[in-house]
């Protein structure tokens, strides 16, 4: 589970912002909607909802969660430096710092590290506790990693794997734009150990971020292993109105050009590891100079005939809608957290609503959250989601986006319209429209000054 996310100097965030999913003890409505921790008398929400205008910080959230996780994947674009804060002097200069906290084998940790441009100044991994944080290794800016013998002697007698793992790892010379963390995800698992392995685990696995425009995971790989998920899907998009009656992987058996030979195994490797597309090409092992090509079909009936659509001639809601129906299903057997840019993208407002509805309140002891932005203000409602649920980011003065919850407003009464009070400007996050005077006037006589002009001009 995710405790919270920390951020500074990047992109949008100067100073530090925190998304924070400890649950409010003010608010006793949805209970399913919180999940205890471990070892503390709090629980965590389910969901977190962020509201916010255009260019507010939103993406950049998600960005941020992204970013951290290829570089504790060794995924970071090594030609592209992390992104500073872009409106403070000399940013670039100054640490990027990340850090989740989250729940692993029972107890919870805090991760996190400090990068400038390519080169890692700082690295922690810690036991959190009530009352304070046990570091378990850190890494300083000289590249040192040390680790907490002590803490870990005292806090993991059922695991003695972790204290080998990480003294022989600080014997290792790591390149400065590689993690510590990334080096133990390096070790195989049975030699990291239960603990270790499972922190790896979840910053690597549990943690799911999907930016806009992508899909998580490959649907028609996963349509065509796992007839529990066709069924669900078919279903799901059956009961929304999209006319599709069912769902079918349809083969082909096709010639290669013989100006792709050399270059089709790339090209249908690149095409078939791609999350969105609906077609995947294999080479046909008994004809070299063949392929088999894979596609998703969607299959409607109409007077008592059956017509068969590819997928990708399907609307962008109807696809939407399928790349993010495997979330519903997650959770049963390992925990899952999802991080989801622009909910509400090619979606109806309905249909969001019923996919927040369904995400938070089935599957009852599904360990699962959802981080989402949106601009949907129709999902801004209590018979939906908790109060300490929903959050909103703006910038400040010094265009630094500042994220902050509605459970800091105290006097949100459990009957208030929560979207007529967000649109009417109650808790800001909204965009800035100046007068429109000068821009009518442009569009009504194009080519022509702005009245405001021509009467300065003129007194002038």
């Amino acid at each position: 589970m995710l405790v919270s996310f920390s951020v500074s100097n990047f992109r949008s965030f100067g100073e530090e912002v925190t998304l924070n999913m400890v649950a409010s003890g003010r608010y006793q409505d949805h209970p399913t909607h919180v999940m205890p921790l471990p070892d503390v008398d709090r629980s965590v929400v389910r969901t977190a909802v962020i509201y916010g205008a255009n260019a507010a910080g939103k993406s950049n959230l998600i960005r941020a969660m992204d970013s951290a996780q290829k570089w504790i994947l060794g995924q970071a674009d090594a030609l592209w430096p992390v992104t500073a804060h872009t409106f403070q002097q000399n940013a670039e200069e100054k640490p990027s710092s990340f850090e989740f906290r989250f729940v692993a084998a029972g107890r919870i940790f805090a991760y996190g590290f400090d990068v400038v441009r390519r080169s890692i100044r700082g690295e922690w991994l810690a036991l959190v506790h009530a009352d304070d944080d046990e570091v378990l290794f850190e890494r300083n800016a000289e590249g040192q990693t040390n680790v907490g013998e002590a803490v870990v002697k005292k806090r993991f007698t059922d695991d003695p794997k972790i204290l080998k793992l990480l003294k022989s790892l600080c014997e290792n010379d790591i390149n400065d734009s590689q993690l510590f963390l990334h080096s133990i995800r390096e070790v195989r698992a049975g030699s990291q150990g239960p603990t270790m392995a499972a922190v790896v685990q979840w910053l690597t696995r549990t943690l799911v971020v999907i930016p806009m425009e992508q899909a998580h995971e490959h649907v028609l790989n996963r349509l065509a292993r796992d007839p529990e998920y066709l069924g669900f899907a078919e279903a799901l998009l059956g009961s929304v109105g999209t006319g599709i009656d069912r769902l079918d992987i349809e083969e082909r058996e096709r010639r290669i050009p013989d100006e792709m030979r050399e270059s089709f195994d790339a090209i249908g490797r690149h095409v078939s590891e791609n999350p969105d597309t609906d077609t995947v090409f294999s080479r046909t092992p008994q004809a070299r100079d063949r392929y088999m090509a894979r596609y998703l079909m969607a299959k409607h009936s109409l007077g008592g005939k059956e017509y068969k659509i590819p997928m990708r001639e399907e609307s962008d809601g109807t696809r939407r809608l399928l790349a993010l129906a495997p979330l519903l299903m997650a959770g049963k057997e390992e925990p899952r957290v999802f991080v989801v840019d622009e909910l509400d993208r090619s979606l109806h407002p309905l249909l969001c609503w019923e996919f927040l509805r369904l995400f938070a309140d089935t599957m009852p002891g599904a360990q699962r959250q959802l981080v989402v932005t949106t601009h949907e203000a129709h999902l801004l409602h209590q018979d939906l989601l908790r109060r300490d649920e929903y959050w909103f980011m703006e910038k400040d003065e010094t265009q630094q986006s500042r994220l902050y919850p509605l459970s800091d407003y105290r006097n949100i009464r459990n009957d208030l319209q929560l979207e007529k009070g967000y649109l009417n400007g109650r808790f800001g996050a909204l965009p800035i429209i100046g007068r429109m005077d000068d821009i009518e006037a442009l569009l009504a006589s194009p080519g022509k000054e702005p009245a405001s002009d021509a009467s300065e001009a003129t007194s002038a």
